[in-house]
This record gives structure tokens, sequence and C-alpha cells, in this order.
């Protein structure tokens, strides 16, 4: 999720989202624009998103938050917390494989 409530411009943040998702060859990850992390129309407030923070993981799942994680290190340890919140999970419409 990329907000930027000072120099907002939905159409130039898209294309920088989608460059970025086709560089990294990302799938099943979204990505996605707001005006800014405050913004209400958008419900993006209700998550409570910190901006002054290295990284926001949010886990979603039929358009529910199921998990949020700030400033996770990449390590193994991380790596495996979201795995396991990941399979807990799955399900018929959300398979992990």
């Amino acid at each position: 999720m990329y907000g930027n409530d000072i120099d907002y411009n939905k159409t130039d943040h898209t294309k920088l989202l989608e460059s970025l998702g086709e560089e990294l060859a990302l799938e099943h990850v979204a990505l996605t624009v707001v005006p800014s992390f405050w913004d209400s129309d958008s419900e993006v407030d209700l998550i409570k998103i910190n901006p002054e923070v290295r990284s926001t993981l949010i886990l979603y799942k039929n358009s529910n938050v199921r998990d949020k994680y700030v400033d996770l290190d990449p390590n193994p340890t991380n790596f495996n917390l979201i795995t396991r919140r990941l399979n807990e999970t799955a399900g018929v419409f959300w398979n992990n494989d």
C-alpha cells in the first residue's frame, strides 16, 4: 500500500506500483494506492498504519485484516511466523501451495 498525502497522484503512483510488481515478479500480492494513511473514503484509516515505521505487513482474507506486523526483520523466525499464520488461515478458496 502506498500513501502520500503531500504529492498524491493516483495515476503516477499506480504506474509506480505496477512497475514494481512486474520488476519483482510478484504474484498473489495486493499492491494499492491511497491518498494518505488517514483516508476515510478508502477506509485505510481503520487499519491504523504508522507512516513513521519501516514497514507494515498486512495479511488479508476475504477483505478482512487477519494480521498486521510492524517492522519485522527479514529473518527465518519472522518468515516462519508469517508462514504459520498463512497456513492457519488457508481454506477452500485460499490455498497456500
